[in-house]
C-alpha cells in the first residue's frame, strides 16, 4: 500500500466518521445474486454428472466444488468488509481503528481470490483433457495447466513474503509498526495482466477442434457458444485490471476504488465457475426439455409421444450409451453407441483423417434427436 504524500493528505477533506458518503448496496446485491446462481449451477452440474450421465465425480468436478467453497469465502469476506470495515467509503472517512482489520481482510481476500480463480481454471483444463483427444490439444492443455499451477504458487509466495514480518502488511498504517514491504503495485498489476493472458489461452484451446467438427451448423454454433462463455470471464478480468491500476498507480483512495475492484474480482471468479459448469450442465437441460416434451401433445414432433422405449429416464438412457461420442474431423463423422441391454450397435462411419474430439456435451441431445425422428417416422406411417 502506498503512503499518501503530505500534499495529498492536505487535500483530503475533514474525516466524517459518523455519516460518510457510501457507494450503496449494488455490490452486495450483485454478489448475493451471483452466490445463488453459482450455487444452483454447481448443484445442477453434480446432479447431471451423478444422476443423469452416471459419470460420477471426476477431478474437474472436485476442483469446482473446492473452488465454489473458496468463492463463498471470498464473497463473505468482501461483504463483511463492505458492511463493517469501510470498503465502500473514502479512505479519509475510514476510522483508524478499522484500518488494521480492513487490511487483514484484504490480504485474506486475495488468498481466497487466487485460490478459487486458479481452481476454476484448472477444472476447465482437466475437462479439456477429457474431451479433447488430439495430441496437440492435449499438449497445449497440459502446458497451460502447469502454468496455472506455477502461477498460483508464485502469486501465493509473493503475497506471503512481500512484507517482513507478514503482519506488517496490515500494520503498515500504524506509525510505530516495524517492518519492510516490497512495492505491491508491481506484482499486483503483473499478476492481473498475466491472469488475463491465461484466460485467453484457455478460451482459445478448444476452438480449433470445435470449428473443424463436421456437424450441423446449428450444433456447431451451440457448442461454440458454450465454450465462448469464457469471454465474459476475460471481460471481467480486464475491468478488474483497470481498477487494480487505478488503486495501485492512480489514486490513494484505495477503499473507494477498491470497492469496485473487489466487486469485479468476485464477478470474475463466479462467472469462471459458471463457465466451467455450463458444458456439464447441458445434459440436465436436455433431460429437462425431454421431460417437458413428454407431457406435450401427440403430434410426432418434439412435444409428441415417444415410441416404445423412448420415454425412459436419462438414467436408463445412460445405461444404453457406452462411452462418449467420438467425432473424427476433416472427413466423415463417426457416431457409435452400444446398448447394454440389446448388445446391438448402430451403423457407424469411421473417418480416416483429422483430429478426434470426444464431445460428451452432445451425446444426450443426439439421443433425443434420434428419438424425435423415430417418433415422426412412426406417426407418418400411421
Amino acid at each position: 500500500m502506498r503512503s499518501p504524500p503530505p500534499e495529498v493528505l492536505a487535500s483530503w477533506p475533514k474525516p466524517n466518521y459518523v455519516d460518510p458518503q457510501r457507494r450503496g448496496n449494488e455490490g452486495v446485491i450483485v454478489q448475493a445474486i451471483l452466490v445463488v446462481l453459482v450455487t444452483a449451477i454447481v448443484i445442477i452440474r453434480l446432479y447431471a454428472r451423478i444422476v443423469i450421465t452416471r459419470a460420477g465425480i471426476g477431478l474437474d468436478d472436485a476442483m469446482i466444488i473446492i473452488s465454489w467453497v473458496f468463492a463463498m469465502g471470498l464473497t463473505a469476506s468482501v461483504m463483511l468488509a463492505i458492511k463493517r470495515y469501510g470498503w465502500d467509503i473514502h479512505v479519509w472517512d475510514l476510522p483508524p481503528k478499522d484500518m488494521v482489520t480492513s487490511r487483514m481482510i484484504s490480504w485474506a481476500s486475495m488468498v481466497l481470490y487466487m485460490t478459487t480463480a486458479s481452481l476454476a481454471k484448472a477444472s476447465i483444463l482437466v475437462f479439456y483433457l477429457r474431451i479433447l483427444v488430439a495430441k496437440i490439444d492435449k499438449i497445449v492443455t497440459k502446458i497451460t495447466l502447469g502454468v496455472v499451477v506455477v502461477y498460483y504458487i508464485a502469486a501465493f509466495l509473493i503475497l506471503c513474503l512481500q512484507c517482513r514480518p507478514l503482519q506488517h502488511y496490515w500494520e503498515i498504517l500504524i506509525p510505530k509498526s516495524a517492518g519492510t514491504c516490497i512495492d505491491e503495485s508491481i506484482h499486483m498489476i503483473t499478476s492481473a495482466a498475466f491472469n488475463i493472458l491465461i484466460e485467453i489461452v484457455i478460451f482459445l484451446i478448444p476452438l480449433r477442434s470445435l470449428f473443424a467438427l463436421r456437424i450441423r451448423t446449428t450444433q456447431k454454433v451451440h457448442l461454440i457458444s458454450l465454450f465462448s462463455a469464457g469471454l465474459l470471464v476475460i471481460a471481467a478480468s480486464t475491468v478488474r485490471l483497470v481498477y487494480v491500476v487505478i488503486i495501485m498507480r492512480k489514486s490513494y483512495d484505495v477503499s473507494w476504488y477498491g470497492y469496485a475492484g473487489w466487486l469485479w474480482a468476485s464477478i470474475e471468479v463466479h462467472v469462471s465457475i459458471i463457465c466451467a459448469c455450463v458444458p456439464s450442465c447441458r445434459a440436465f437441460f436436455v433431460a429437462w426439455n425431454r421431460s417437458s416434451s413428454k407431457g406435450g401433445s401427440k403430434t410426432g414432433g418434439p412435444s409428441g409421444t415417444y415410441p416404445s422405449g423412448a420415454g425412459r429416464s436419462y438414467n436408463n438412457i445412460e445405461d444404453d450409451v457406452m462411452g462418449l461420442t467420438d467425432r473424427r474431423l476433416g472427413t466423415q463423422a463417426m457416431v457409435s453407441a452400444r446398448s447394454r441391454r440389446s448388445e446391438s450397435e448402430e451403423d457407424s462411419m469411421e473417418g480416416t483423417k483429422g483430429v478426434t474430439i470426444q464431445m460428451e456435451v452432445m451425446q444426450f441431445e443426439e439421443e433425443y434427436q434420434k428419438e424425435v425422428r423415430k417418433s415422426r417416422a412412426q406417426n407418418s406411417k400411421a
